[in-house]
């Protein structure tokens, strides 16, 4: 027996106790169809941890806790979206949205959004006890309101010299990629205003194309 079939088999083997664990919280979901939605929910290295945890903690597909790891909340989204109405999808510990919990906080798991409260530190530039938004150069902590408004531009700060220096040359590149529609518009503008300033009839058969010629009947 080769070394890639005895690591088949044996993710065949979890899959198989993983399906059977999930069918006695799930009443009417049958083998098959469980095997099916634990192989969507996990990859080669959650398939282990989605064991671990539903072992640990049988009821963490009803129980709605935000405490569960990526594969759980995949595996229980999947089986609400298919109408399981057993299932509880883990929401976020702060806001309660029912999103991909990638973030470890006291007491469970939050969004991306919410990740920002339980990260506050006294600001570096304003003092504030605020929750941070990104680090300078230095490390020193900053608040969204002291954020530089070219790092705004940029979405995000970055650190170090080497991610400095890239970060001048894209706000260097910001007025470059603006100024072709920019003057596309400008240019737009006085080609009207040049327009209405000839009062002339025969400016305006000058400036503007001239008329269609009237269509024939071809039948």
């Amino acid at each position: 027996m080769t070394a890639a079939r005895a690591r088949r088999e044996r993710r065949q083997t979890v899959l198989d106790r993983v399906a059977a664990r999930l069918c006695t919280v799930v009443p009417d979901l049958d083998p098959t169809a469980a095997t099916r939605f634990v192989e969507r929910a996990t990859v080669a290295h959650t398939l282990r941890r989605l064991e671990t945890h539903l072992a640990e903690h049988p009821d963490a597909l009803i129980s709605g806790s935000s405490d569960a790891p990526i594969a759980v909340q995949r595996l229980a989204g999947l089986l609400a979206d298919a109408g399981h109405t057993t299932v509880v999808v883990p929401g976020c510990l702060r806001c309660g949205r029912l999103v991909l919990l990638q973030h470890i906080v006291d007491g469970g798991r939050v969004c991306d959004n919410c990740r920002r409260f339980y990260h506050r530190a006294p600001c570096g530039r304003c003092g504030h006890d605020r929750p941070i938004a990104t680090h300078t150069d230095r490390g020193d902590p900053l608040c969204r309101s002291c954020i530089p408004p070219q790092a705004r531009t940029l979405r995000h700060l970055r650190t170090g010299a080497a991610g400095a220096d890239s970060a001048r040359r894209r706000c260097r590149g910001v007025p470059q990629l603006l100024s072709r529609p920019a003057a596309a518009l400008l240019s737009l503008r006085a080609h009207r205003l040049d327009l209405r300033s000839h009062r002339r009839r025969s400016d305006l058969q000058v400036l503007l194309p001239p008329a269609p010629a009237p269509l024939r009947r071809l039948w």
